[in-house]
Parts: C-alpha cells; sequence; structure tokens
C-alpha cells in the first residue's frame, strides 16, 4: 500500500508539472485561486479586516521588546525589566534583578555596587535556566569576596554586549571589566532581527565603526524584518486560522526564533568594538578581561570563525591584541 502510495503521488506530481508547462493558468487558477478564497474566509469568520497586511505570527508572539521580563530599548533593542523578583523563595528558579535590569546575586535588593567587578555578556553570564546564587558572576562573587555585578542580558550579541558595557562605565565605574561571550554572540553582530526582535547593528566604512538601526525600531514583523522563506505563513491568516483549530501553535513559536541578516563582517565590527572599548578602559585605568565561552557540546572543538580574545595581563606595560582571527 506504501509503494503504491507513493507511485500515485510522484505520478501525480509529474502530471502536474506537464500541466504547469503547457498551460501556467491552470495551476494558478487551482492553486492561488482557491488559497486567496480559504485567506478571506478565514478572516471573514473571525472578523479580521480583508486587506490588512499584517504579520499575525509575529503579534501572537513576541521575544525580548514586549515579553514579561524585558522592556524596549531604544539602543539596545532590548534589556532586562528592573525590580523583578520571580520565585524570591526557591534557590534554584529564583531571578531577581535591581537598578538597569541588572541581576543580583542573591536576596539582596540594593543599589548596584560603584568601584567593584562588572560583567557583562549574553544568557550564559545572565544566568538563564538557574537560579539568582547560581549564575556565574554569583559564583566569582562567593570565590573571590568581592562584589560582581551581573549585566548580562540574554540574546545579546557583541555589539550590543559593548554597547552594554560602554553605557554601565560611567555609572557604576567598576575597577575591573569581565566581557563573556559565547560563540553564537559573534554572529548577532551580523543580525539586523535576532530571534524576532530588532537590534542595533554596526558596520566598517573607510575603517571606522557605523552604527545603524538606531534608535531602534520596536519589531512588528515588518517585511523588511521577515525573512523570505517565512513571508507568506507569518502574513496568511488562513494558516494561523487552520492551526488554531487543529491545536499546532508551537510551530508559530519555533519559526518567530529566525533571524534577518545584515550586510557586514561581524568579526570585523566585534574585534573593532572590543578595540574601542579596551581603548576607553586604558583612559579610566579599568582592568578589562575578555572571556569566550563554549557550550558543552564544543568543549574541545573550536567553533567555525573563532575570534580569539585576549585580557590585559596583570603585569603588563604593554597593549595586547586585542583579537585575532583563525
Amino acid at each position: 500500500m506504501a509503494a503504491t502510495g507513493a507511485v500515485t503521488f510522484a505520478l501525480g506530481l509529474y502530471a502536474t508539472a506537464v500541466a504547469f508547462s503547457r498551460r501556467p493558468s491552470i495551476l494558478i487558477y487551482h492553486t492561488i485561486v482557491p488559497l486567496l478564497l480559504l485567506e478571506v474566509c478565514a478572516r471573514t469568520f473571525d472578523g479580521q479586516p480583508i486587506s490588512a497586511l499584517r504579520n499575525w505570527v509575529a503579534e501572537r508572539n513576541p521575544q525580548f521588546t514586549t515579553g514579561s521580563m524585558y522592556d524596549y530599548d531604544p539602543v539596545l533593542g532590548w534589556v532586562m525589566k528592573s525590580n523583578l523578583r520571580v520565585n524570591p523563595d526557591d534557590q534554584v528558579n529564583s531571578l531577581t534583578t535591581g537598578q538597569h535590569g541588572i541581576r543580583l546575586n542573591g536576596s539582596d535588593t540594593s543599589a548596584p555596587p560603584t568601584g567593584e567587578i562588572l560583567a557583562v555578556g549574553d544568557s550564559y553570564t545572565f544566568g538563564t535556566d538557574v537560579g539568582d546564587r547560581h549564575s556565574w558572576p554569583a559564583h566569582l562573587e562567593h570565590m573571590i569576596g568581592r562584589p560582581v555585578v551581573n549585566a548580562g542580558v540574554p540574546g545579546f550579541g557583541t555589539d550590543q554586549i559593548v554597547l552594554r558595557a560602554e553605557r554601565l562605565l560611567p555609572t557604576l565605574k567598576p575597577s575591573a571589566l569581565i566581557v563573556s561571550f559565547f560563540a553564537h554572540d559573534f554572529e548577532r553582530a551580523g543580525m539586523v532581527v535576532f530571534s524576532g526582535a530588532s537590534k542595533p547593528y554596526f558596520t566598517m566604512e573607510s575603517g571606522s565603526l557605523v552604527l545603524h538601526n538606531v534608535p531602534v525600531p520596536p519589531y512588528s514583523g515588518r517585511l523588511s524584518e521577515t525573512p523570505l522563506w517565512l513571508v507568506l505563513p507569518s502574513y496568511s491568516y488562513f494558516l494561523r486560522f487552520a492551526t488554531d483549530r487543529l491545536g499546532w501553535v508551537d510551530w508559530q513559536q519555533i519559526v518567530m526564533r529566525t533571524s534577518v541578516w545584515a550586510d557586514n563582517d561581524p568579526a570585523a565590527v566585534s574585534c573593532a568594538l572590543l578595540r574601542r572599548l579596551q581603548t576607553e578602559l586604558a583612559v579610566s585605568g579599568t582592568r578589562l578581561l575578555l572571556v569566550l565561552q563554549y557550550s558543552l557540546t564544543r568543549a574541545v572543538l573550536r567553533p567555525p570563525k573563532a575570534i580569539i580574545v585576549a585580557g590585559v595581563r596583570a603585569n603588563s606595560a604593554s597593549t595586547p591584541s586585542i583579537c585575532g582571527r583563525t
């Protein structure tokens, strides 16, 4: 039966291809017209405007910028909400933030200290999926007996991480800055949209960094923010109508984890930003440590297009090269 069905399906595809090659209008009439009718019927049934050009998937599945734990930021794209308290009595799942969306390392909700150690990075630094006391900045604070301010933000790329550090430096005046990267953060520096959220990005023009997409437009699923392959399923209300009634809602959350690429070189941009940050810190005498983190699956092998980063040595009078390619 399976073989017969496969043969029948193949013959059907062949017959369709032959018919289309001879009379393209046949395929247009028998596919596009019925789809348009279904679209109109679905919108009419649910009381939606017939002619509206809207990204129905993006409206239902906002990421970062309008999520319950994030605030829109015109420069960074999104930041953690300030003064969050989630499961405060659960050491495994607690999530507490203070001023500037900084994650706290315990129950102390006082203002972040100045003149201490500041850590910036992505979800690895923030400590996604672990309690307040179990992020690596919290462990480092316990190990060295000095406050470590956790300013990590989930989803950030290298460009946003450096911008976040530059924003907090004048306020917190840290004695040391730890900039932590996950391998994919370098790729995110080459994106205009990451996981359904708009973000800033840089290009290199005549050897200088040029910032784009600021103020960051709140993500709405515009055509320019949607990958080409995702346009039809995102803008079709009938697809949403049908999958809702079939109970297939999860697919919308999956497809929203897509990105739109910028026309830049993310490796060159990341290196230039790190050099700029190093120069700024040298003026204030702030020590800098750059840390490249790896996932467990890549603990042995380097990720493709890896960037080697080097921190300022404690007793070195010279300025090391901030990064080089492998």
